[in-house]
């Protein structure tokens, strides 16, 4: 299974907006870690809904997938340009609080 989740452009803007260096560190930790729980979430239906008891997520960029242009591999079968996400010329995410993954059964 492809994921792509985003939290789209309001957030990057909330957090860019704060004038504390801290308060754009605490808007910039809750987008992470909301980005992190939507990808969790979405992972745990798709899982669900393919009858698998546990699961496994990994991400281009990542230890277990570190080649991050791989990116572009799920973006060419995904599409998430469908829901405003899209790639930098150096694979990154744009808007930035998004993700990407693959899913498989490990078990």
């Amino acid at each position: 299974v492809l994921q792509a989740v985003t939290l789209g452009t309001v957030m990057a803007r909330l957090a860019k907006k704060q004038r504390a260096a801290v308060e754009k560190l605490y808007w910039h930790g809750l987008a992470a870690e909301t980005t992190e729980a939507l990808a969790e979430w979405c992972s745990r239906q798709a899982a669900e809904r393919m009858g698998w008891n546990s699961f496994r997520r990994i991400s281009p960029g990542f230890p277990l997938w570190p080649e991050l242009a791989e990116q572009k591999k799920i973006f060419r079968l995904l599409r998430p340009g469908r829901v405003g996400i899209k790639l930098s010329p150096t694979w990154q995410m744009i808007p930035e609080y998004s993700t990407s993954a693959l899913l498989y059964s490990d078990g």
